[in-house]
């Protein structure tokens, strides 16, 4: 693999690392990679097990594994069913639970996710699973979304 960071799929990365690592316990999950700094931060509720945060730590491995060696890390794994989940204006959210949206928050996060994204034309660009039956509820694969809030809330409904 080429040492140039720029080049390198981080949410297509982290897609692949996730298969088989989510918990129902994982809230949501924020990952990028700026200036040779992989960014880390998994939020958990509180009732996850150890086993449940060693999920992420699985993920956050098969992501290191693939990326260049003079990369450094700013990991964040926790518990806490009260954060907000939002940061900033969620560039680099990577994952979030079914239910943790709210109504009016839905289009902003859809066309945020999908405006700073560059997946493979067959790959979701955002997917919302559920958290009882385990499945996709939403899945985002559009490459000319409309960048409009009102018409990006309409994708979601």
């Amino acid at each position: 693999m080429s040492d140039n960071v720029a080049s390198m799929d981080i949410a297509r990365r982290v897609q692949i690392a996730m298969l088989g690592e989510v918990p129902h316990t994982l809230r949501f999950l924020y990952v990028s990679l700026t200036d040779n700094i992989l960014n880390f931060h998994a939020v958990f509720t509180d009732d996850a097990t150890d086993d449940h945060l060693e999920s992420a730590s699985c993920v956050l491995t098969e992501i290191i594994a693939s990326c260049p060696h003079n990369v450094a890390l700013n990991e964040m794994i926790e518990r806490d069913s009260n954060k907000p989940w939002k940061i900033g204006d969620s560039d680099n959210l990577m994952y979030l639970r079914y239910g943790e949206l709210s109504h009016a928050q839905q289009g902003a996060v859809v066309a945020s996710v999908v405006a700073e994204t560059t997946y493979a034309p067959v790959a979701p660009k955002l997917c919302v699973i559920s958290e009882k039956t385990k499945r996709p509820l939403l899945a985002v694969s559009s490459l000319h979304m409309p960048q409009t809030e009102t018409a990006a809330s309409d994708v979601t409904q």
